[in-house]
C-alpha cells in the first residue's frame, strides 16, 4: 500500500526523478508550448521578471491549480500501489517535497534571498528569462542537461 516501508526508499528515488522530469515537461509543454491558462500565467510572470510586482507572479499558480497539480500526480501512485508496486508512498513524499522546495527556491530565485551557494541557481533561472535554450529546470536542471541536445530552441521567446 501507500504506507509499505520496504518500497519506501526505491519510491523516493523514483519520486524524486519522477518530480524533476514532471517539471521540466510542465515549464517546457504547458507554460512554454501551448497558449492556454497556465502560459498565460507564466507568461505574465515573465512579463513582471524585475519588476516590482514580480513577487506577485513567482507562484505555480492559483490554489485550484496546485491541488489538481498534486491530484494529477497523486492518483497514479496509488493506482500503482493498488497495483502492487509498492513506491506510491515514498513516489508521493519526493513529489509534494520537491514542490515545497520548487516553489521556495523560485520565489527566493526571483526576490534576492537565495544563498551564495546556490548562486548557480539563480543565472540557470535567469538564463531561462532572457530566452536560453534549455533551461526550463528551476530547482535542479537534470532533464535540462539529459535534454540538451533536443532543445536547442526555446517553444518560445518568453
Amino acid at each position: 500500500g501507500m504506507l509499505g516501508w520496504d518500497r519506501w526508499l526505491l519510491g523516493l528515488l523514483l519520486g524524486l526523478v519522477y518530480a524533476n522530469a514532471f517539471e521540466y515537461i510542465t515549464h517546457r509543454v504547458l507554460l512554454h508550448g501551448t497558449t492556454g491558462f497556465l502560459h498565460q500565467a507564466h507568461e505574465r510572470h515573465h512579463k513582471t521578471w524585475g519588476r516590482e510586482d514580480e513577487g506577485l507572479y513567482v507562484r505555480f499558480g492559483p490554489p485550484v491549480a496546485v491541488v489538481l497539480l498534486f491530484l494529477g500526480n497523486g492518483l497514479p501512485l496509488a493506482l500503482l500501489d493498488r497495483l502492487g508496486a509498492g513506491i506510491g508512498g515514498g513516489a508521493l513524499a519526493a513529489f509534494v517535497a520537491y514542490y515545497a522546495l520548487y516553489e521556495e527556491f523560485h520565489w527566493r530565485i526571483h526576490l534576492g534571498c537565495l544563498p551564495a551557494w546556490l548562486a548557480w541557481m539563480r543565472q540557470h533561472h535567469f538564463a531561462h528569462h532572457r530566452g536560453a535554450p534549455g533551461t526550463y529546470n528551476v530547482l535542479l536542471p537534470l532533464w535540462d542537461l539529459l535534454l540538451r541536445s533536443q532543445s536547442q530552441t526555446p517553444n518560445s521567446k518568453l
